[in-house]
């Protein structure tokens, strides 16, 4: 028989030359791979970023994600390589699959003296990528697109934020809009860096009005943020789109985000478009809850249009507080709108609109969606603050809902505040 201690002892010697083969193995394949990557075409090469869109749009081809060496070394903040690949044969106009530009690319870091030094050396500023955006889009995009809270909160007219005790969904106009979108890598240069970067290549000669194939111009990108939307008007852009429409029209993005600065230097322009971009403007601040931005709108004649469509809207938001505006301008509501939005109110428990909509005129005793009337909706939510204003505007405590149930044989199962609040509307 083989000796135990014999063989402890070749197990104890073998040990390290083992962990030895291991690493140099490591280190080989590493060295391999290295010089792998410096004998690949020095215009394409794997990108992380890249490599992790493919993982979400489930395209897993890593040959389809490949980007330009150069811009791999911009976006590590490689600036000495960058140049170095550009001075010895790279393109300054390449461009990744998803048409971002090394130029644009900069631009959106804040390198200041990168984008001086491209602009010295072939970057073209009026290059088009491959969906006909322009460099000077693509830098606004690049910033908005992976953008950041919290850069700067530019002004705007807020919009309300209804409190939701309870509710099934999220707020309409609860989400905060109108922050600056700047992203991450700009905050090491900071936001002056960037707004230099597009006056380089507006000086340069990049067109401030060239709009993508929808329309939208730099202009229009640029209204997220106050100071670069007075950048570009200082330069020469103007507020129209060369391909007029209402849904690329500025007047809509500021309706829908309630930028102040903006609204405000576009209000001296209200008798130069339609009827119809008047009512999507005022559209676009009802929406959003912005009641300040749609009282200015509504003083300048934006609802003498056809506001069908907004009543609509506004009814499946349950903005009531919209209706009523819409109301005291001699718009018409039906009361099959004011039904809906009442319906709504109450689902989502949003205490304030429900009481706007019954002192409108809306009646709390019908039956409707689930086989429910309003008070029956309510007590079944267990919500007896709503229950309260339903039975104050005349809710019937005897009427029958679709399902045959009334409101008094139903808090047989509640509270008693539940039973005190329905014993005492009962004359």
């Amino acid at each position: 028989m083989t000796d135990p201690k014999k063989i402890k002892f070749l197990l104890y010697l073998s040990l390290p030359i083992l962990i030895g083969v291991v690493i140099l193995n490591t280190v080989t394949k590493r060295a391999k791979r290295v010089e792998a990557r410096k004998t690949l075409s020095p215009l394409k090469q794997m990108d992380s970023e890249a490599i992790a869109q493919a993982m979400r749009t489930g395209n897993m081809d890593p040959a389809s994600y490949t980007v330009p060496l150069v811009m791999e070394h911009l976006r590590r903040g490689d600036i000495a390589e960058v140049r170095r690949l550009v001075l010895t044969g790279e393109d300054p106009n390449e461009q990744d699959i998803f048409g971002r530009g090394v130029l644009s690319m900069a631009a959106g870091f804040g390198e200041v003296e990168l984008v001086k030094w491209l602009l010295a050396h072939g970057a073209d500023v009026n290059k088009l990528n491959k969906y006909g955006v322009n460099p000077l889009i693509s830098a606004i995009l690049d910033v908005e697109q992976t953008s950041i809270k919290g850069y700067k909160e530019p002004p705007v007219y807020p919009a309300e934020r209804p409190v939701f005790r309870r509710g099934s969904g999220v707020s309409p106009g609860a989400r905060s809009t109108g922050f600056s979108l700047f992203p991450a890598s700009t905050r090491k240069h900071g936001k002056k860096a960037f707004l230099e970067c597009l006056e380089l290549m507006i000086a340069k000669g990049a067109a401030v009005n060239a709009a993508d194939a929808e329309g939208h111009t730099p202009l229009y990108f640029a209204a997220s943020d106050p100071d670069m939307f007075l950048l570009l008007l200082a330069k020469g852009a103007t507020w129209r789109s060369p391909f007029p429409s209402i849904k690329s029209s500025l007047f809509g993005k500021a309706g829908n985000e309630g930028l102040r600065t903006v609204i405000e230097k576009l209000l001296p322009h209200l008798s130069e478009i339609t009827a119809e971009e008047r009512g999507w403007l005022l559209k676009g601040a009802l929406s959003s809850r912005r009641k300040g931005l749609a009282q200015l709108l509504i003083a300048k004649g934006c609802a003498k249009v056809d506001m069908s469509s907004v009543v609509t809207t506004l009814t499946i938001l349950h903005y009531a507080e919209g209706l009523r505006m819409l109301k005291q301008e001699g718009v018409p509501i039906p009361e099959a709108n004011l039904r809906q939005a009442l319906e709504a109110s109450v689902r989502d428990g949003v205490l304030i609109d429900a009481q706007i909509l019954l002192e409108m005129g809306a009646s709390p005793n019908f039956v409707g969606s689930l086989d429910c009337t309003p008070l029956t909706r309510a007590i079944s939510l267990s919500d007896p603050e709503m229950a309260e204003i339903l039975i104050k505007h005349g809710a019937d405590t005897r009427m029958r809902d679709g399902r045959g149930k009334t409101p008094q044989e139903m808090v047989a199962t509640k509270d008693e505040n539940f039973k005190l609040l329905v014993s005492k509307s009962v004359k």
